[in-house]
Formats: C-alpha cells, sequence, structure tokens
C-alpha cells in the first residue's frame, strides 16, 4: 500500500511541477535531436530475448533445445495472457533469483497448476532471502501440495508436455512433466537509442536496464544520480 501511494505522489508531483508528460510516445534519435535537448536520459529498459537465442547463465554456450510444438513462455507472457490453459504441471526456470520466478510460481498455483521450480542457483530465490519473504512464499507454495524445487540446475531441452533438465555439475539428466514451460531469465537491453544519440548532445545518460538488465533498485539510484547531475 505504502508503494502505491508513493507512486500516486510522486506522479502528482511530476505534474506540478509542469513536466511536459507525453505517453504512449515512440521516438527515434532523429525526433530526440528535434527537440534540442540539453540533457537525455535514456530509460528505454529491457525485452525477453528469442527463445532460440535464450542462454543461461550458468552455462552461456549451451542452448535450450525447444521443441516446435512446445509451449513455452516468457515470465512477461505469462502475466498478459493471464487466466489462459496453462495444463496440469509446469516449470518454472529461475536463472535470476528475485521475486519474479516466485511470482510465477504463485500466479500457475493458483490455477491449480504442479510447479516444478528450477534454477542453477543454490536455493530458492536468494536474492530475496535477506527480505523474508522466501519464507512466507515457500510456506504457502508448500501447503498446495503442488510444488516441487530442483536447485543447482539447467534446462537441457523442452518438449511438447515434458522439459529434460541435468545437475549443473553432473550428466544424469531427468524428465519433468511440464504441459508449460515459464523461463525467467536476464533481458536483452534496449539501448540502440543510446548508441545513437553518443556525441550528438551535450549531455547523454543511460539508466536502467537500458544500461545492463537487473533489479530495478540500481536503475532507481542511477536515474537520481542522473538527475543531479543535471545543472
Amino acid at each position: 500500500m505504502r508503494s502505491a501511494i508513493s507512486r500516486v505522489w510522486l506522479e502528482q508531483e511530476v505534474y506540478r511541477l509542469g513536466a511536459d508528460v507525453r505517453l504512449a510516445t515512440y521516438m527515434e534519435a532523429g525526433e530526440v535531436l528535434a527537440e534540442s535537448p540539453d540533457v537525455v536520459i535514456v530509460a528505454t529498459g529491457s525485452q525477453p530475448e528469442e527463445l532460440s537465442a535464450l542462454t543461461q547463465t550458468a552455462d552461456p554456450a549451451a542452448r535450450i533445445r525447444i521443441a516446435p510444438d512446445a509451449r513455452v513462455l516468457t515470465s512477461l507472457d505469462l502475466v498478459m495472457n493471464g487466466a489462459q490453459d496453462h495444463g496440469r504441471t509446469a516449470l518454472v526456470f529461475d536463472d535470476v533469483g528475485h521475486y519474479e520466478a516466485i511470482g510465477c510460481c504463485e500466479m500457475l498455483i493458483d490455477q491449480g497448476v504442479e510447479v516444478t521450480y528450477v534454477t542453477r542457483h543454490l536455493m530458492f530465490a536468494p536474492a530475496m532471502e535477506a527480505t523474508g519473504r522466501t519464507q512466507a512464499a515457500l510456506q504457502r507454495f508448500h501447503r498446495s501440495g503442488k510444488f516441487r524445487i530442483i536447485t543447482q540446475s539447467e534446462i537441457v531441452s523442452v518438449d511438447r508436455g515434458t522439459a529434460e533438465v541435468k545437475p549443473l555439475f553432473g550428466m544424469r539428466a531427468e524428465t519433468i512433466q511440464a504441459d508449460t514451460a515459464v523461463l525467467v531469465v536476464y533481458r536483452q537491453s534496449q539501448s540502440e537509442i543510446w548508441h545513437a544519440l553518443r556525441g550528438r548532445v551535450p549531455q547523454l545518460h543511460i539508466v536502467g536496464d537500458a544500461l545492463s538488465a537487473r533489479d530495478i533498485q540500481p536503475a532507481i539510484r542511477e536515474a537520481h544520480l542522473a538527475a543531479r547531475s543535471i545543472a
């Protein structure tokens, strides 16, 4: 609730201070330059990579073999698809270790889907451990009787209705049931406009996922420092 109130207050402040806000507006480098800006802060975020090009942090040289008829989604796809039928079983692969995968598991379990959580990490959502939110989530998930964890592992392949995973430091693969596979991986930065503007505006910054895909806290810090540097 507090964060929602903060967002409302920040939005009100932006308008109160007279900022020219343009929503749902696409701009290329030439359109940015036409505004004759003294300062440009690029915060264009990131997008999921093409499934055929997905890499895993623990084994970046390996490509996940995905069958043409396999049902494979990104976390964004899962959320946007809403209550679509995801079958009886699902795999959630967590390469990031933050809350994103927890939310995917929660959404699927709430829909009655049996979830197998697979991660390269030593434990479940390690980036959230200090907050205590992992313990609460695990309690909910295990109470459902529809949750299993496989750690220190990677995906070998995804087929229709199944997925093959193996330990990072072993060769014996395991086939698990997965009508749907949800891949929570690092996204590809959208920095094209920043490259196009380099050397063409007096002051240029790039922040957040546009610089490097990661969590929101570094993005907030970078944007804050960029704004404070404006003369």
